[in-house]
C-alpha cells in the first residue's frame, strides 16, 4: 500500500473533564479518523465526558489512557505530573504513534516533554483567541516542540498572525465541523419534540420559543439573554414567547435565577444530551459571547434549520451573513465581560422581537443556514483536511 494511503497512527490529547467545543472537536476528529481506518490513541482526563462518549461509540476501537492533568494544583502533587508523563510516553510507544496532536497548553507541555526523545511531529490545535505571550517558555514550546499549528477558525488564525514568535508557514486553517448526520432536521421528529417540550414548560403551541444553549459562564454572557427576555416579556405587544437557558452551570445560574424570579416564561433546563431534539423544537437560537473563537453550538443550530441571533463579535462574524442566514445584535467593543449591558440587551431584545413577528423570515434564514452548514461546517471536510495535513507533515511537505 502506498504511503499516501496507508492507515495513520495518531495520538490525541485532551485535558478537559467536562464538555465544550474543544472536547467535541477531539471526539469528532477521533471518530472520523477511526471510521477511515486510522489508529487513534488518546490521553484524556480521568472520568472525562470525552472518554465516556468515546466508549459509547459502537464498532470503533481506541487506545485510551486516563490522566490526572490537574494543572491548577500540579505544584502540590508533582508526582502526578510525572505519572502522567510516563503514561503518555507508554501510550505513544504501545500505539506506535506517528504523530502527536495536542489541544491545550497544559497537555501540550506535558506531552511534548514526555515524548521529547521519541522525535514525533507535534501538532497543536488552537481553540482560543488568547494571545500567545512572547516569553522564553512559549518561544521554546512553539518554536522547538510544536512543529505545526491548526487554527480552528478564521478568527483564531487572524489572532495567531499577530504573534511574533510563530512561523506563519506552519499555521494551517482547518475550520471546525460538526456531524451533520446527527444534526439533521429531516431526521428530527419536530411534531413529537415540540409538544413534548411545550408540555414540560407549561406552554402553548403559539408560543415563540427562544433558547440560549451554552455553558452558563460569565464569558458566555447569559445575563444579556435574561435581560433581553425581561424586556421582551414587558412588551405588551410582543407575541407570546418563552426563553430557555440550556447548559451546565459555571457559577452564574443562581444569580440568573434570582434575576429571573417571578418570570415563569424564563426556564432553566440545565445540561442536556438531547440538543438536536431541543433545536428541532424551538423557534430561534441566541448566543451572547463576545470573545468566541468560533461557536459550535451556533453551527449546530444552523444545521438544524434553527434561526440564529449572535453577538456581532469574534468568530460569529465568519458564521452567518447578516439578514440572510441569521442576525447580529450589537455590543460595544469595550463592553466589560459578563457585566450587565443594557444597550446590548436591548439590541438583542429588538432582534428577537422582530424575528418573533416574522415567520417567513425565520423560514428563509433556517433554509439558508442549513445550506451553509452543509457546505462549510461538515465534520467530514474537517477530518479529510486534517488527514491531508498529517500526510503532508509526515512527507515533510507541510511548510
Amino acid at each position: 500500500m502506498p504511503a499516501s494511503e496507508a492507515p495513520l497512527r495518531v495520538m490525541l490529547t485532551n485535558k478537559k473533564r467536562g464538555w465544550n467545543g474543544e472536547a467535541a472537536y477531539i471526539l469528532y476528529l477521533a471518530r472520523g479518523l477511526a471510521e477511515r481506518g486510522h489508529k487513534v490513541a488518546l490521553g484524556t482526563r480521568k472520568g472525562s465526558e470525552l472518554r465516556q462518549r468515546l466508549e459509547a461509540l459502537d464498532g470503533l476501537d481506541f487506545m485510551i489512557t486516563d490522566l490526572d492533568y490537574d494543572h491548577k494544583k500540579w505544584f502540590l502533587k508533582p508526582g502526578k505530573y510525572w505519572q502522567d508523563a510516563k503514561k503518555l510516553r507508554q501510550l505513544a510507544v504501545d500505539s506506535q504513534a506517528q504523530l502527536l496532536h495536542c489541544n491545550a497548553s497544559w497537555d501540550t507541555w506535558v506531552t511534548s516533554i514526555a515524548l521529547r526523545k521519541l522525535g514525533l511531529p507535534c501538532i497543536r490545535t488552537r481553540h482560543m483567541l488568547k494571545p500567545i505571550k512572547g516569553h522564553f517558555a512559549n518561544r521554546h514550546l512553539y518554536q522547538k516542540r510544536i512543529q505545526h499549528i491548526i487554527a480552528a477558525s478564521h478568527t483564531i488564525k487572524a489572532s495567531l498572525e499577530k504573534s511574533p514568535i510563530l512561523v506563519q508557514e506552519r499555521v494551517h486553517l482547518i475550520q471546525y465541523g460538526i456531524p451533520l448526520k446527527r444534526f439533521n432536521p429531516e431526521a428530527s421528529k419536530r411534531k413529537e419534540h415540540r409538544p413534548k417540550l411545550l408540555q414540560q414548560l407549561g406552554g402553548d403551541e403559539p408560543d415563540v420559543v427562544f433558547a440560549f444553549i451554552s455553558r452558563l459562564a460569565r464569558r458566555k454572557n447569559p445575563r444579556f439573554f435574561v435581560d433581553a427576555a425581561q424586556l421582551y416579556l414587558a412588551d405588551p405587544d410582543a407575541p407570546p414567547a418563552r426563553f430557555l437557558l440550556i447548559g451546565p452551570d459555571h457559577g452564574t445560574e443562581d444569580a440568573l435565577k434570582e434575576l429571573a424570579a417571578g418570570q415563569p416564561r424564563i426556564h432553566f433546563l440545565g445540561f442536556r444530551n438531547d440538543v438536536p431534539d431541543l433545536l428541532s423544537a424551538i423557534d430561534a437560537f441566541a448566543l451572547c459571547s463576545t470573545e468566541e473563537p468560533f461557536g459550535l453550538a451556533a453551527v449546530e443550530a444552523m444545521a438544524m434549520e434553527c434561526p440564529v441571533i449572535l453577538a456581532r463579535r469574534g468568530g460569529f462574524l465568519e458564521m452567518i451573513e447578516d439578514g440572510v442566514t441569521g442576525d447580529f445584535f450589537e455590543i460595544a467593543e469595550d463592553a466589560p465581560l459578563g457585566e450587565p449591558n443594557p444597550a446590548a440587551a436591548r439590541s438583542l431584545y429588538e432582534k428577537m422581537r422582530a424575528l418573533a413577528t416574522d415567520l417567513e423570515t425565520r423560514k428563509a434564514w433556517a433554509r439558508k443556514a442549513r445550506e451553509v452548514a452543509l457546505e462549510r461546517f461538515n465534520v467530514e471536510r474537517m477530518v479529510d483536511e486534517t488527514v491531508a495535513l498529517y500526510r503532508r507533515i509526515l512527507a515533510g511537505t507541510a511548510g
